[in-house]
């Protein structure tokens, strides 16, 4: 375990030691144990990503100094693979429905050929390079011009999952493929950091492989603010693969992990154990008034929920699809000629990949977009609705009593977060944090299963327009793309993307609603349980809030040694 692991295990695990000396708390709803198994279990994800025949195997094994992963890999076989340490080798598949069917290691060429039936693989091996970066994990990712909807998947998974990202790229290619290109634009919207890396460099003379590597230099510069170094690579990659691994902080990546949330969660158990102290320092009268009124703004948020999932979809419905069909649409005109080419060098696998590279691309930017103006606005409605309950719940907890207050909208700024644009009205609204960076998951199971459909229509679409034929005119293919294909695959994601979207919007709505429902409930509980103790002697009661008051300043002080310091 991490140094910086070990430390937030520690502090959650005297948070609760603290806790639980306060009987009258919901210790549970805080979340604590849970907070503790996934710090514990924390593994850091490092897709080595790139086209087909790019090296990426022939990297892996360089740096596992064994031939071990398969560079005769083709798209069907190929198979997205986690490279963990353990004593016993073996590998491990995962079917998408989460299930794991194990394979001896010996086994792998028999997995190969049977990795459409799953979404990918761990493979254990006994090797000491894997057990000294852990948590770190590398994973041999398929290539990503890959039409395939299975890897489609797993490649949206690991952009989502993983921490950092090693781009390969054949120094055959002179410069930045369009792919590459749209893959680190992928990279990018999901906010993650990546190094470029120029495999068979040992094809090239020195002369001209130090002019494409400064060529490819400017354009990341140029494209991407990138201003890390792109390595050249060869044979014995592997220790340039090391290299750049050490450099990587794993305690500053889990810190970027968790720190916010450990931070968020601390600040809700100060605000609940704060409304306790108050209400014991209430009259009955103005606790059972509190009572009453938190209970009406439970009941609000219950019919705002339900009224605000008709009133998005009655909203954002039509002009949500339309400006994302309208994206691709803008996006494959600007490829036509792209497009087209492919067809004429590589036939229909290549048109296939090719389109598919580039409505992966703007499908993921433009839902995106699309759902964080709905999560801004939800939070925005729920604030409002709620804005009698929340300002109870500011004045019972952000008290006297309360110590080193959590600036929200600092937490907001520096969290990793797809719509940072709500911490404003988070701030105003009571701070719902953790209603922020939860957008991600909502992604994926929009765009995956319009991929499927594009995947499935275009091989017959295709055949239909060209036939077998490669003697099709550039500008007849282009006619046809432009004509046929283009509008169909539109018309599949008019027909497809409406009830996905909806959806996904219908369980963001809930989760943020959920957010607000739990914080709530937490000053909720307190004041009920401090209204039954309110039944005691004045001297009882001044003995409770001075034991509130005490766990209050012990926790501050565990969380300004771990989270402050």
């Amino acid at each position: 375990m991490l140094p910086v692991q070990a430390k937030y295990v520690e502090f959650l695990q005297s948070l609760k030691d603290e806790l639980q000396k306060l009987s009258a708390l919901d210790i549970e709803s805080f979340g604590i144990d849970n907070a503790i198994a996934n710090i514990t279990s924390t593994e850091l994800l490092i897709p080595v990503i790139g086209g087909f025949s790019a090296g990426k195997s022939s990297l892996l094994n360089s740096f596992l100094q064994e031939e071990i992963l398969s560079v005769a890999v083709t798209p069907e076989t190929a198979l997205a693979t986690e490279l963990h340490y353990s004593t016993q080798e073996y590998v491990e598949a995962i079917t998408p429905s989460g299930q794991s069917v194990r394979f001896e290691k010996s086994q792998m060429e028999q997995l190969k050929n049977k990795a459409s039936e799953f979404s990918y693989a761990k493979l254990y091996l006994n090797k000491q390079c894997l057990k000294d970066i852990e948590p770190l994990v590398l994973v041999d990712m398929p290539g990503f011009e890959s039409p395939l909807a299975s890897h489609n998947k797993a490649i949206f998974e690991y952009i989502r999952r993983g921490v950092y990202f090693v781009i390969l790229q054949s120094v055959e290619h002179g410069n930045i493929t369009a792919s590459v290109r749209r893959e680190i634009d992928n990279l990018l919207t999901f906010e993650r950091k990546f190094s470029f890396f120029l495999s068979k460099s040992n094809l090239k003379p020195q002369s001209e492989l130090d002019e494409i590597r400064s060529f490819i230099q400017e354009q990341l510069s140029d494209y991407f603010d990138y201003e890390g170094q792109v390595e050249c690579i060869g044979k014995d990659g592997g220790t340039s693969l090391a290299k750049i691994i050490s450099t990587l902080n794993p305690n500053a990546i889990v810190e970027d992990l968790y720190l916010t949330g450990l931070k968020d969660r601390f600040s809700q158990i100060k605000q609940t154990i704060n409304t306790h102290i108050t209400a014991l320092s209430q009259d009955k009268e103005q606790n059972a008034k509190d009572i009453q009124d938190l209970k009406n703004g439970l009941q609000k948020l219950e019919q705002e929920r339900d009224s605000l999932i008709a009133q998005v979809q009655e909203r954002y419905g039509d002009t949500n699809i339309n400006k994302i069909i309208n994206g691709v649409n803008n996006a494959l005109n600007r490829g036509l000629n792209e497009i087209a080419q492919s067809y004429m060098s590589g036939g229909d696998s290549a048109l296939d990949s090719t389109i598919n590279s580039i409505v992966k691309t703007t499908l993921s930017q433009e839902v995106k977009t699309s759902m964080e103006h709905i999560g801004e606005d939800v939070i925005h409605a729920f604030g409002k609705q709620l804005e009698d309950s929340l300002s109870i719940m500011q004045r019972l907890s952000l008290g006297d009593t309360i110590c080193n207050v959590i600036d929200v909208k600092k937490i907001g700024s520096t969290a990793t977060t797809l719509f940072t644009n709500a911490t404003e009205s988070m701030a105003k609204y009571g701070g719902i944090v953790g209603a922020i960076g939860k957008i991600g998951v909502f992604i994926a199971p929009i765009i995956n299963p319009l991929l499927t459909a594009i995947v499935s229509l275009l091989p017959t679409l295709v055949q239909l327009l060209f036939g077998d034929t490669e003697q099709k005119k550039l500008e007849s293919v282009k006619n046809a793309l432009l004509t046929q294909v283009f509008p169909q695959i539109l018309a599949e994601l008019r027909a497809k993307l409406p009830p996905e979207l909806q959806e996904q919007t219908t369980k963001l709505i809930e989760s943020i609603s959920q957010e607000f429902e739990e914080q709530i409930a937490q000053k909720l509980q307190a004041i009920e349980s401090a209204q039954g103790e309110l039944e005691g002697k004045k001297q009882e009661i001044e003995q409770m809030i001075a034991t509130y008051k005490e766990a209050l300043d012990s926790i501050t002080a565990l969380a300004n040694t771990a989270l402050y310091a």
